[in-house]
């Protein structure tokens, strides 16, 4: 009795599966009925729109603006802060120096001034 009982409940899980299966089968059919115009509509006007951009190129040039302005924000500035102090550290060294002040002369046409 007990087999036939087990067999009667996997018959009955199984009809239950089955018939969920078809109504997520009709919920999906009903949303891709609803959501296709749109699709079509995005795929013929929009996104060939999205597709210039990423060609041209401007959305790299809003990461690139986004990282130089807005990163030092969110940073809070510390990593201006740290450059400053960085470079501050390194001028205090005679050799670092002496080295920026041979280069800046040659840049500017009066080598041997310092």
């Amino acid at each position: 009795m007990e087999f036939v009982d087990a067999v009667s409940n996997i018959r009955r899980a199984f009809n239950k599966i089955q018939e969920q299966t078809r109504e997520a089968k009709g919920f999906l059919h009903d949303v891709i009925k609803d959501t296709q115009p749109r699709v079509t509509f995005h795929l013929g006007h929009a996104l060939s729109a999205v597709q210039r951009m990423m060609k041209l190129n401007f959305a790299r040039g809003w990461e690139v603006m986004d990282d130089r302005t807005f990163s030092h924000v969110t940073s809070q500035f510390h990593e201006t802060v740290n450059t400053y102090d960085r470079t501050i550290k390194q001028l205090l060294v005679p050799e670092v120096t002496e080295q920026l002040q041979r280069q800046v002369s040659q840049w500017a046409g009066t080598e041997g001034a310092y």
